[in-house]
C-alpha cells in the first residue's frame, strides 16, 4: 500500500465513524464520496448519493438561493462553515442541515473540489425565524470560523516538529484531518500504542482547561484518577483486537473538576495487522449526569414528602375518629343528663294539678327539650341560616303542631306578629305561593 494510499484509508477510517455526514465533491459539485451517516439523516445510501448534486436533495425555494451563495464561495476557493441549509429527506421530510466544507487540491494545486460534513440541526432550527437568523450572520460567522481556522493551523504548524512518534503516513495526512475534526461539537484524541497522546482537537481542550502543550506526549491516564484508570486499562487491553465498543469514563480537568464523558473509540493497524494505537470520539455527557442527579434527588424528595403526608394522613383520621368518639360520648352524657336530672321532675310536675296556662308551659318544655336532642335545629340553622332567632322559635311551635293564640300567649308577642313571622318564614323557606301546610312541611326536615 502507498503511503497516499494508507492516508486516505485512515482518513476514511475516521469519518466512517463520525456522528456527522461526511462527504467530497468534485469541482461541477457532484459528491464522489459519501460515509454511511447519509443514510441516518436522509434515508439515502452512499450509493444512491454519488453523482448527484447537493441541490438534487433540496427544495426549489430553498435551492436557488443556496447555489447563488455557494457559487461564490467555490469561486474563491474559500473554506465554509455554518451554512443552514435544508434537504429533503427520502420520505419527503424536511431536514435541516450545518454544513462545513474547505477546498481541496492536488499536489500541482488543482482545485479538486470539495470535502466536509453536514450535521443534522432540525431540532434546533424548527423556527422560521431561526432560520432567517442564522442565514442573515452566516457571512459573519464564516469570516470569524476562516480566521479561527488560519489560527488554528499556524498552531498546528509550530506543533509538528515535536510529533516525532507520529508516522510519516499519519504526518502527510494530519493537515487535511485537523480541518475537519477542528470543527466537530465532540471531542477527538489519538494516541500511539505506549496509550502516550499524539493529538487532541480543541474540543478536547476545551472541555478539560488543557492547553495542547500540556497534553500531547503524556499518558492520557494522566488525566484519569484511580478508578477510571482501572477502567480504561480493561478496555485498552482488547483495544488491539479490535474491539470498538462505548464505554463511559470520568476524567479531570486542568482546575480539579469531574467531566463525564463517552468515549467511542477505534484501533488503528498498520498494513492492517500491527496494532500502532487509536483515536477516540469523547462526548461529554457532564450535564446530562447532572440532571438524573438532581432528577433522582427530586424523585427522592418527593418520595420522602408523600411518606410524611401518609403519616399526617393515618394521624388526622386518628384525630378525627377520636373527636367523633368524644361528640358521641357528649351527646350520651346529654341525653343522660336530661333523662336523669329533668325529666323526672318534669314528670311530677305534670302529676301536679296545674291550670291551663301552666300545662301549655309544660308541655313546651318537654317538646324543647326533646328538639334539643333532636337533629331538627341544627338542621334547620344549616338549611336556612337567614330565619331569625325569632322565626326559629316560631317555626319550632308551628312544627309541634301549636296554634297562632298558642304561640302569641308562648312567645308573649301578638298574634298578627305571629303571622307576620309565618309569613316571612314560608317566603324565606321558598312557600310562597304554594299549597303546602307550614306545620307539615317543618316536620318533613325533622
Amino acid at each position: 500500500m502507498q503511503p497516499m494510499d494508507r492516508s486516505e484509508q485512515q482518513y476514511r477510517d475516521l469519518v466512517e465513524v463520525t456522528s456527522d455526514w461526511a462527504w467530497q465533491v468534485d469541482p461541477s459539485g457532484r459528491y464522489t464520496y459519501s460515509n454511511p451517516k447519509v443514510f441516518d439523516l436522509l434515508g439515502y445510501t452512499p450509493e444512491e448519493v454519488i453523482g448527484k448534486t447537493p441541490f438534487d436533495f433540496m427544495p426549489a425555494g430553498v435551492c436557488d438561493d443556496i447555489r447563488r451563495y455557494f457559487a461564490k464561495i467555490a469561486e474563491a476557493r474559500k473554506p465554509f462553515s455554518g451554512l443552514i441549509n435544508v434537504n429533503l429527506h427520502k420520505n419527503g421530510q424536511a431536514i435541516v442541515l450545518e454544513t462545513n466544507g474547505i477546498p481541496i487540491f492536488d499536489h500541482n494545486s488543482t482545485f479538486m473540489g470539495y470535502r466536509g460534513i453536514d450535521r443534522d440541526i432540525t431540532e434546533r432550527k424548527k423556527m422560521a425565524d431561526a432560520i432567517v437568523k442564522m442565514q442573515q450572520e452566516l457571512e459573519t460567522i464564516v469570516d470569524q470560523r476562516t480566521a479561527e481556522l488560519l489560527k488554528i493551523n499556524e498552531m498546528l504548524a509550530d506543533e509538528i516538529t515535536i510529533r516525532k512518534q507520529i508516522e510519516a503516513d499519519l504526518r502527510r495526512s494530519e493537515q487535511r484531518f485537523r480541518s475537519l475534526v477542528e470543527t466537530m461539537n465532540e471531542g477527538l484524541g489519538i494516541q500511539d500504542a505506549r496509550g502516550r497522546l499524539t493529538y487532541v482537537n480543541a474540543k478536547i481542550l476545551e472541555m478539560t482547561g488543557y492547553t495542547r502543550e500540556e497534553m500531547i506526549g503524556r499518558p492520557v491516564t494522566d488525566f484519569m484518577d484511580g478508578k477510571n484508570k482501572d477502567i480504561y486499562k480493561r478496555k485498552a487491553a482488547v483495544r488491539s483486537t479490535g474491539d470498538a465498543e462505548p464505554y463511559e469514563l470520568t476524567f479531570k480537568t486542568k482546575c480539579g473538576n469531574r467531566i463525564d464523558t463517552i468515549v467511542s473509540p477505534r484501533a488503528l493497524f498498520e498494513d492492517g495487522k500491527h496494532y500502532k494505537g487509536s483515536f477516540a470520539v469523547i462526548t461529554d455527557v457532564s450535564r446530562l449526569k447532572r440532571t438524573e442527579a438532581a432528577l433522582k434527588n427530586r424523585e427522592r424528595q418527593l418520595r420522602e414528602k408523600t411518606r410524611r403526608l401518609e403519616k399526617m394522613n393515618t394521624a388526622l383520621e386518628v384525630l378525627l375518629q377520636k373527636r367523633e368518639q368524644d361528640r358521641a360520648e357528649i351527646e350520651k352524657k346529654v341525653l343522660l343528663n336530661i333523662r336523669q336530672l329533668i325529666d323526672p321532675y318534669l314528670e311530677k310536675l305534670g302529676g301536679t294539678r296545674l291550670n291551663e296556662n301552666q300545662r301549655a308551659l309544660v308541655d313546651i318544655i318537654q317538646t324543647n327539650l326533646s328538639e334539643i336532642i333532636s337533629p331538627f335545629s341544627s338542621r334547620l340553622l344549616k338549611g336556612h341560616a337567614a330565619l331569625t332567632s325569632m322565626e326559629l322559635k316560631v317555626a319550632q311551635l308551628v312544627k309541634q303542631g301549636k296554634r297562632t293564640k298558642e304561640i302569641a300567649f308562648v312567645l308573649n308577642i301578638s298574634t298578627k306578629t305571629v303571622d307576620a313571622h309565618r309569613m316571612r318564614i314560608r317566603k324565606k323557606l321558598g312557600l310562597t305561593n304554594q299549597r303546602v301546610n307550614l306545620e307539615t312541611f317543618l316536620k318533613s326536615t325533622g
